[in-house]
This record gives structure tokens, sequence and C-alpha cells, in this order.
């Protein structure tokens, strides 16, 4: 492996080449935009995989909420971290209105865990929206799904947790 050295002033930098930036140099490789392309055709090819598996998860969401083996901490944890993967995979596929969904059922998760006064019933909220707008639901009509994330921002606002999860 080479090293190429510059200096500037008094101070001299090495900058060993990457993996990358020795392929880039060598032929054969895929331009910026077949990648894209590439990556694109890969990721519809396995979509309704993902799909399915966003269906249990989202299925799955009662389950944790109702579970009474679980303490307060473990259902709002596992709440907290099935938001989590709803927004990575709903996000992939552009289910904007989804995402938001789980953005705020991950928000009120945090935020509840430090309001130990407060119901977890409140969860029920979310997690009913979250299953109106699953990409297995009955689409529904924009008004109504702008009126459901709009129920969701009052929740949040109305028991002061601000979207990063913490309490105002």
């Amino acid at each position: 492996m080479t090293q190429q050295a510059r200096t500037s002033g008094n101070i001299r930098f090495f900058q060993a080449p990457t993996a990358l930036a020795r392929k880039v140099k060598r032929p054969g490789g895929m331009w910026r935009e077949q990648a894209i392309a590439e990556a694109v055709r890969l990721l519809e090819g396995v979509k309704q995989d993902c799909l399915d598996e966003l269906d249990v998860l989202i299925g799955g969401l009662e389950a944790i909420h109702a579970d009474s083996a679980l303490s307060r901490k473990e259902i709002l944890d596992r709440l907290d971290a099935a938001a989590d993967t709803i927004i990575t995979v709903a996000g992939t596929y552009e289910y904007v209105d989804l995402v938001k969904a789980a953005m705020c059922l991950g928000d009120l998760a945090r935020g509840l865990q430090t309001q130990e006064e407060r119901s977890s019933g409140l969860l029920r909220i979310p997690l009913d929206t979250i299953r109106l707008l699953s990409p297995k639901a009955e689409p529904l009509d924009e008004a109504s799904r702008d009126r459901l994330l709009e129920g969701l921002y009052s929740l949040r606002q109305h028991i002061g947790v601000v979207p990063d999860g913490t309490v105002a």
C-alpha cells in the first residue's frame, strides 16, 4: 500500500488509499447511476418480503403492549425498538405517514418512561394509528391520514413529550 503525503505549513498529512479508491481506478466497476439503479432493483425484489415482515411487526405491537409478564419499562423499551424498525422499513419504501406515526410511538414510549404516573393506555392511540396506516391495511384518504397524525401530534404535545422523546 502506498501512502500519499502532502504538506501544509509544518504539518505533514499522510493519506493511505482506501479499498474503494483502489477499485475506482480499476476497470470493471459500476457508474454511480448504475449502482443506484441496481440497489433500487434489489430493494424492489425484497419489498414484498419486507412488507410482510412489517405487517408481522405491526401485529406484534399489540402483543407487546398487552404482555402482562413484562414490566412497564420493558414494554416501553420494546415498543420503542419496534417503532425504530418500523421507521427504517417504512422509510425505505416511502410510507411517510407510517414513519410519522412510528416516530410518535417512539417519542411517547421514551417520554412515558420518565412519567411513571402516566398510563401506558395512552399508547393505544399510536398503536391503532400504526395499524391503520400499515401497508396491508385498507388505504385511507389523505384527509383521514392527516387527522390521525394530527391526533398523535396533539397527544404527544398534551403529555409534554417533544419529538425526541424527552419531556418538556
